[in-house]
């Protein structure tokens, strides 16, 4: 990890020790969860916090990684997830394509919750009862 981001960036971790074990591709989710941490460092502009959090009220466990970076706008929000999509002027615009379709290659679902200049929320939903 480079030194430099981990004294700009906090990374909070709430995960219950408790939560029931999830099947899935590790590989894939690893990838998931690479490019959602990468994006939300990306996005944060100085010091700042990124915070994941996972739940399980069964059926549904529930992971959510939380930035308090710039935030996306209301005119990219509806297409972040297509490829080829990018805000940035670099990158392929993939990562978050990639993402959502490991996701619902899983049966999973992610949602996104954003707000210019407060942060951005992405929600994996998963329902134990389709694993």
């Amino acid at each position: 990890a480079d030194p430099a981001l981990s004294r700009r960036i906090r990374v909070n971790l709430d995960i219950p020790n408790t939560l029931p074990p999830v099947y899935c591709d590790a590989n894939a989710i690893h990838q998931v969860f690479w490019n959602l941490l990468l994006n939300s460092t990306e996005s944060i502009e100085g010091q700042g916090c990124i915070t994941i959090c996972a739940r399980c009220d069964p059926p549904l466990c529930s992971i959510r990684v939380i930035d308090d970076g710039r935030g996306i706008s209301e005119d990219d929000i509806g297409q972040i997830f297509n490829p080829f999509h990018t805000t940035k002027g670099r990158g392929t615009g993939l990562g978050l394509a990639i993402v959502k379709r490991i996701i619902q290659d899983h049966g999973w679902k992610i949602t996104v919750n954003s707000k210019e200049g407060v942060g951005t929320e992405f929600t994996i939903i998963i329902n134990r009862e389709t694993e």
